[in-house]
Parts: structure tokens; C-alpha cells; sequence
């Protein structure tokens, strides 16, 4: 997913919402702004071991 603002990923987490769908937003990035605003999954690579782990939250 492109870089998106706050109120932006906020408003379309609400509008799906409001059809009835649950959403969980992915990044591979360090930090993004949304990070703690919307429910999101944060994928890390191992680069010693190059494997993928996730972390909720």
C-alpha cells in the first residue's frame, strides 16, 4: 500500500466498516503513521535468516 495519511486510512477502515467488512491493514515498513490507529499487522524480515515473522497489533 502507498504512503496514506492518517484520516485517510481511518476513513476507509470506517467505511468498510460500515458495509460490514472487517479489515486488518499490512506493512512491511518500519514506521508508518497509521500504525497504532488502525488494526494492522507489521511483517519483518529476518535478514540473517531470511524468513518473514509478523507482529500484531
Amino acid at each position: 500500500m502507498a504512503a496514506v495519511a492518517i484520516t485517510g486510512i481511518e476513513a476507509r477502515t470506517a467505511r468498510y466498516r460500515a458495509d460490514g467488512i472487517e479489515v486488518c491493514w499490512f506493512t512491511d515498513r518500519n514506521t508508518v503513521p497509521w500504525l497504532d490507529a488502525v488494526p494492522c499487522v507489521q511483517a519483518l524480515s529476518s535478514r540473517s535468516y531470511g524468513e518473514v515473522t509478523s507482529s500484531a497489533l
